[in-house]
């Protein structure tokens, strides 16, 4: 599991690099294509990263949900505690 937790560290770090560093690239060229100002364009980048960092925990939260419950299936607890058998 630990090593799925790496991979998709590493995938969210390169893609966030990408965006970073593709954003200004492509802006020239978004700003013809759509006729769009470069301070709308800017604007939309930036709320989209402020969406992105709010719903973040929550996304956190059913990863987290997901690997508990994919645990739980994998080792169901047994229906009755060994002290009662």
């Amino acid at each position: 599991m630990k090593s799925t937790i790496w991979l998709i560290a590493a995938a969210q770090t390169l893609l966030w690099d990408a965006l970073y560093y593709l954003f200004p690239a492509m802006l020239l060229q978004w700003e013809e294509h759509y006729s769009r100002s470069r301070a709308e364009l800017t604007l939309a980048l930036g709320l989209a990263v402020v969406v992105s960092a709010m719903f973040a925990p929550l996304a956190g939260l059913v990863c987290l949900a997901m690997t508990l419950l994919l645990e739980q299936q994998q080792n169901p607890a047994p229906c009755c505690p060994e002290e009662y058998a």
